[in-house]
């Protein structure tokens, strides 16, 4: 449940029968709530995400509930925020997967998690019914979801833990994970990834290839180049890498490379 949306919501029958003067102090008892609550869900590791409508590049996307649900594995609680009908329409998975990441980018401030979506087929369309706030380390989907529906997968990749500060020239984080490829592995669907440094990438089940149990090659298609200031500062990652990691290995051997 949203801590900012009932707090305004308990002021607003007040609003109703109170004078300028009483409008005036609600108002600023509403702002310092508010402000209250955005620290409480800065400090307790929460995203503090919008509630009301929002319009971006002529579509409107309002949240209408913000709520946990058990994740596809039965296990941890995974943060949903379900939209509003009607659901933002696109004419294909790259301009669904476009939107889906520069509308977080403008709207969600605090980018120390990841964010994700599965886009759906909606008749001759294309759109997204949800946003899941991951981690900083991953976006676990939540359980019941209808697959026969879902033809792509979009997630973000955390910039920095300073939410002013989110285009982070890392390079490991400007590119998709040996997992990130698991999912499109396992999923056999394209799967897209929006970078801190602005660019959006996607890729397949097709685009790792494997030499031996520890190395592999990752390739991908870029939808979206990045900010004009990170431009020309990020490696290519196109080459022959050996995994260190023993989750990438794992996730290597049981999707990527058998």
């Amino acid at each position: 449940m949203n801590w900012l949306y009932y707090t305004a919501l308990i002021l607003l029958p007040f609003s109703l029968f109170a004078n300028e003067e009483e409008l005036a102090e609600s108002a600023k008892l509403v702002s310092k709530a508010t402000k209250e609550v955005s620290r409480i869900l800065s400090s307790s590791g929460l995203v503090s995400c919008p509630i009301g409508p929002r319009h971006f590049e002529g579509k409107k996307i309002e949240i209408e509930s913000d709520d946990f649900f058990p994740d596809r594995n039965g296990g941890a609680k995974v943060r949903v925020l379900k939209l509003k009908k009607p659901y933002p329409l696109f004419s294909s998975t790259d301009e669904a997967a476009k939107f889906f990441v520069n509308y977080l980018r403008q709207e969600f401030k605090d980018h120390r998690v990841e964010y994700c979506t599965d886009i759906k087929k909606a008749g001759i369309k294309f759109s997204f019914t949800d946003i899941v706030v991951g981690t900083p380390a991953s976006c676990p989907r939540p359980e019941g979801r209808d697959e026969s529906l879902i033809v792509a997968g979009v997630h973000t990749h955390p910039g920095s833990h300073d939410p002013n500060h989110t285009h982070s020239l890392d390079v490991s984080i400007n590119i998709p994970s040996v997992n990130d490829y698991a999912v499109a592995s396992y999923e056999k669907k394209p799967q897209y990834m929006g970078a801190p440094s602005g660019h959006i990438l996607k890729f397949t089940s097709e685009d790792t290839k494997c030499r031996g149990k520890a190395f592999l090659k990752r390739t991908y298609q870029m939808v979206q180049p990045p900010f004009d200031q990170t431009r020309g500062k990020l490696k290519n990652q196109n080459s022959w890498t050996y995994i260190k990691s023993e989750s990438e290995l794992n996730a290597m051997k049981r999707w990527i490379c058998p």
